[in-house]
């Protein structure tokens, strides 16, 4: 892994997404652990949903939920 890169691009989603490091972290760390476990979201459809659906069950337990208008 370059770590260089890397932290480069989770700054870069931070700006790019509009919220703190914190969260992109927490944010990459739990969708890697849906993989690991066999989740999947890259033919979209209900596999993403549910996807999506535990990634932002997990970010709110951690209080890292996005704040929806």
């Amino acid at each position: 892994i370059n770590w260089s890169d890397w932290s480069s691009d989770v700054c870069s989603s931070d700006l790019l997404y509009g919220h703190g490091i914190e969260r992109e972290i927490a944010y990459l760390t739990v969708h890697s652990v849906l993989h690991l476990l066999g989740y999947d979201h890259v033919n979209g459809g209900l596999e993403k949903t549910v996807m999506r659906e535990k990634e932002e069950v997990v970010l709110e337990a951690l209080g890292l939920a996005i704040n929806k208008v």
